[in-house]
């Protein structure tokens, strides 16, 4: 692939502009309080890595405090990238991409044009820097609810590890599913989705955890959403981590404890 359908609608934008090899939309301040408080409790539990380890992802040493963590996200890896090889999209937008190190690996083996979009400055900076030469493959610092990739559509979007951070997920699905094509399909994976006997002990142990790890703001921005989010779209479940097979095969495996679920337009 030589032509950048995302590169090419970001230059040519005038609601974006480039610095660091990211492109920022324009009308959204840097520092959001979201990002503050998510960036310093990513600094105190070890989750910001060097260039080094960044470009290495998702192998790690196993010596590594979270090797464990992220033999699961390799394996999870492998189950979108064969999905995706089959589906042979050419655009693929990632929704709070991070260092960037999954949509890297998506470009890398599945070939089509990428884009990871975050509000998260210092990661999104650092994704440029390990990732950025790779031309078909652009990062966003930007709101996805504020409706900036207006007048496009791509194949698939990916949101991996994030949707504890969307208040409104219905609302960004009903977004998202407009931004694909006919036929496109909306991703969620390794995030947890809970049943509604189980939501309110969730919300106990996450609000436990942040005032015990002195990050008490951060429960205003971490959500917990039950399969309920899903009832209005066209849904497959493509992994189901509670079945007899994958109950058995987690405990000899790196199979995820979170289910990944397709919206389909």
């Amino acid at each position: 692939m030589t032509d950048s359908f995302f590169r090419n609608y970001l230059i040519t934008n005038e609601r974006f502009e480039q610095r660091h090899g990211v492109f920022y939309q324009r009308d959204l301040p840097l520092s959001l309080p979201f990002e503050k408080t998510y960036t310093a409790l990513r600094l105190q539990e070890g989750r910001l890595y060097p260039d080094e380890v960044v470009a290495t992802l998702p192998w790690i040493d196993v010596n590594h405090p979270f090797a464990k963590e992220w033999a699961i996200r390799s394996s999870s890896l492998a189950r979108l990238v064969r999905h995706l090889r089959q589906l042979n999209p050419q655009s693929i937008l990632e929704i709070g991409c991070g260092n960037g190190w999954l949509i890297y690996n998506i470009q890398q083996q599945v070939g089509a044009d990428c884009c990871g979009i975050d509000i998260n400055e210092l990661e999104l900076r650092q994704a440029a820097s390990v990732f950025g030469k790779n031309k078909n493959l652009s990062f966003v610092y930007g709101n996805i609810a504020d409706h900036i990739f207006e007048g496009a559509t791509v194949d698939v979007i990916i949101l991996a590890s994030v949707i504890q951070y969307f208040r409104d997920p219905v609302t960004l699905f009903e977004e998202l599913v407009r931004l694909v094509n006919p036929g496109g399909e909306v991703h969620v994976l390794d995030s947890p989705v809970y049943s509604s006997y189980n939501v309110a002990a969730a919300h106990e142990r996450s609000a436990r955890y942040f005032t015990e790890s002195g990050n008490h703001p951060m429960q205003s921005c971490y959500f917990h959403h039950t399969r309920d989010i899903f009832s209005k779209f066209n849904v497959s479940t493509m992994y189901n981590p509670h079945s007899w097979t994958n109950r058995a095969l987690r405990k000899m495996s790196n199979r995820s404890p979170f289910p990944w679920i397709v919206i389909k337009k």
